[in-house]
């Protein structure tokens, strides 16, 4: 059970630290500095510990040692649902889907080099450590 808690835990305490940084930086008690080092920063290091936790109780998840797919036709099926879901939800940056405006991530703030790894980091972390923590949490562990 623990195996299925402690990485949604950690991944939403950053969260929480995140905006605890933005809450005092807001309320005059951090440098709004803080603020900018923590956007930066924070993301790749949850990342790290969200990972760090998944390898550690990896052996534990009994449900994801079964065969992921059945051929490359139901490969190609998941990276066209993927491409759909993508379109449709993650780039929802229509004009008529946003309120406001949208702040955006720029992670070229730490420097060309520093940018890069910060991009690769974010996207991995996006991609492939928080379905599977997520999974292992909602449908692993709340569900059952």
């Amino acid at each position: 059970m623990i195996a299925r808690i402690l990485p949604f835990a950690a991944y939403m305490g950053f969260i929480a630290l995140s905006a605890g940084i933005s809450w005092l930086a807001g309320a005059g008690v951090l440098s709004s500095a803080w603020i900018e080092k923590a956007d930066l920063w924070l993301y790749p290091i949850k990342t790290a510990v969200v990972l760090g936790l998944l390898g550690y109780f990896w052996l534990g998840y009994e449900e994801l040692k079964e065969k992921i797919f059945a051929g490359p036709g139901e490969g190609l099926l998941a990276v066209g649902v993927g491409v759909l879901v993508y379109l449709a939800w993650v780039r929802m940056d229509w004009p008529w889907a946003m309120q406001g405006q949208a702040g955006g991530y720029d992670p070229f703030r730490a420097g060309e080099t520093a940018g890069v790894v910060l991009t690769g980091v974010r996207i991995f972390g996006a991609a492939a450590v928080v379905p599977v923590m997520e999974e292992l949490f909602w449908r692993s562990f709340l569900i059952r």
